[in-house]
């Protein structure tokens, strides 16, 4: 008789143990879901973010160009005074110039696909006070 008693309770706790383990097994999965979509979340916005820095990056190298060419060219007429090589640094700073007007032109193109309405009006105006100080260095 023991044998059958016992085996009648197993039989009615075994539902319940199970429901728990199915309960249990679902918060695993429901967790590991969970997990999975949070870690989409941050590859995307690390993937956004590394193709921002890539775009800040390049302006940035175009930035330093502009600064080089703007230094190089005004160094040109500065050596002239120990070379007294007038022509040779004319077509240099003329070589410089043009340097830093393809670069500004650049910067003016990309600044648009990559910032709001105030900031481009703001580093518009940057470039073209950059343009009127070569306009000066020229003359």
């Amino acid at each position: 008789m023991s044998g059958k008693a016992t085996g009648s309770l197993d039989h009615k706790t075994w539902p319940k143990i199970q429901a728990l383990y199915f309960f249990i097994a679902a918060c695993n999965l429901l967790a590991t879901a969970c997990c999975l979509y949070l870690s989409h979340l941050v590859i995307n916005v690390y993937q956004s973010s590394v193709s921002e820095n890539a775009v800040y990056d390049r302006q940035m190298a175009t930035a330093w160009i502009i600064s080089d060419t703007a230094a190089d060219a005004e160094s040109e007429y500065i050596k002239v005074l120990d070379t007294m090589a007038t022509d040779q640094a004319s077509s240099m700073f003329k070589s410089k110039a043009y340097e830093f007007r393809r670069a500004i032109n650049q910067l003016r193109q990309e600044i648009p696909l990559h910032f709001e309405d105030a900031p481009t009006k703001r580093a518009n105006t940057l470039l073209r006070q950059m343009d009127l100080a070569m306009i000066d260095m020229e003359r």
